[in-house]
């Protein structure tokens, strides 16, 4: 996969065919952090949709100290699901 530009990953990625990937990198900055909506359950199923087991997901975590954001429950949740599921 190449760089698209301006287009909508979320979309994007719902093209693309399932384990065909090594890698996948998610550099999407709006401003100070990432766009919440590449933030979701259903963005991270979809990248492991498409990347070939034993494949892996880089991506910008930002967030201030204490780290909230990052330690919170519910995302700490799903990228256990996802670490344990490649």
């Amino acid at each position: 996969m190449t760089q698209r530009g301006s287009s909508d990953a979320r979309t994007e990625i719902a093209d693309l065919p399932a384990a065909a990937y090594d890698v996948v990198v998610g550099d999407a900055l709006g401003s100070l952090a990432v766009t919440w909506q590449l933030a979701t359950s259903e963005m991270v199923q979809q990248v492991r949709r498409v990347l070939r087991p034993g494949g892996g997901y880089l991506l910008n975590v930002m967030d201030n100290p204490p780290l909230a954001l990052a330690r919170a429950p519910r995302r700490q949740r799903c990228w256990r699901r996802f670490r344990t599921s490649c």
